[in-house]
């Protein structure tokens, strides 16, 4: 399988320059990317979309990181990976990404070749847990 058959990837972030470069970079990479400014509804592009990785801000006013993820992951069962991405306090963002099983950490500023590289890794652990063909959690509606 190639990489452009890899994906969607959804991207978190309220900086617009970020969001675009990181956009970029994952398209010009072979993905099929989603770009949000914001968490809201990030629960209805996880079951609508069925993203294999979502790269998500840790900053973002109104509904941080943390507060949507802890979410937006019970929507769909596997959780697809998530990369935290944020110029937070290295260990702090790495206690975060340790509270959920299918979580990575990522310091802002990060350059291409690295974020391609976590969501190449990202992409791949999610395939091994199945998160392709992920179904909806017990009790919820199909």
């Amino acid at each position: 399988m190639s990489s452009r058959d890899r994906g969607p990837v959804v991207v978190v972030d309220d900086d617009p320059l970020v969001l675009r470069v990181v956009t970029r970079s994952l398209e010009t990479a072979g993905f099929r990317v989603i770009a949000r400014e914001s968490g809201f509804g990030l629960s209805a592009v996880l079951s609508s979309e069925q993203p294999t990785v979502v790269v998500l801000d840790v900053s973002m006013p109104g509904l941080d990181g943390p507060g949507v993820w802890g979410v937006a992951r019970t929507v769909v069962s596997p959780a697809p990976s998530v990369i935290f991405y944020s110029a937070a306090e290295p260990a702090a963002l790495t206690a975060l990404a340790a509270r959920y099983p299918e979580a990575r950490a990522l310091v802002k500023p990060a350059g291409v070749t690295q974020v391609l590289q976590i969501v190449e890794e990202a992409h791949r652990e999610s395939e091994r847990r199945g998160a392709a063909r992920r179904t909806p959690p017990r009790g919820s509606p199909r």
